[in-house]
């Protein structure tokens, strides 16, 4: 897990995460990438797909996109993956909402599908906006 902490993100604003995920061969597996919010599991506990299912060594850049809560287009957050993941993805992660208080805690929860692969993260920002 890679928690950042430090900065506080109120109801009133938005939370956007980029970074990008890398994993080596080994196995037939992929990668994953998932998000907590304060203590909220926001991807469940697989994640989504950050990487192909193949033996290579691959990566993919992502972008979690979680609106303020006031915002009543969508709510929950939005998961994008660009790279070895059918090239392109786009995941509607709004089944699970947003926590209904300020946000003090975001964790990046990376995980691979299989013992003998790596998985590594880097490039990862956290920003808020209005």
């Amino acid at each position: 897990d890679i928690r950042f902490l430090g900065n506080s993100v109120a109801g009133t604003s938005g939370i956007r995460i980029t970074g990008r995920i890398r994993k080596t061969s080994g196995a037939v597996e992929g990668a994953y990438v998932g998000l907590v919010l304060n203590s909220t599991e926001m991807t469940g506990t697989s994640g989504f797909a950050a990487s192909a299912g193949n033996n290579e060594n691959d990566f993919s850049t992502f972008v979690m996109d979680i609106p303020p809560l006031a915002d009543t287009t969508y709510t929950g957050f939005h998961y994008h993956a660009i790279g070895a993941v059918n090239g392109n993805s786009m995941v509607n992660g709004a089944n699970i909402a947003r926590p209904n208080a300020t946000i003090t805690t975001v964790t990046i929860r990376i995980r691979s599908g299989n013992a003998s692969i790596t998985v590594g993260n880097n490039y990862t920002r956290v920003y808020s906006y209005t």
